[in-house]
């Protein structure tokens, strides 16, 4: 992960500054792609 923020664009250093919010947010996708 933290070499996926370093090589990363700023706005998405932002976004992984907020890893809560990111983290539901991939969870529920991966929840969407196994339903």
């Amino acid at each position: 992960m933290l070499i996926l923020i370093s090589f990363s664009p700023p706005f998405f250093v932002t976004f992984m500054q907020q890893k809560r919010i990111i983290f539901e947010d991939i969870y529920i996708i991966f929840d969407f792609f196994l339903i």
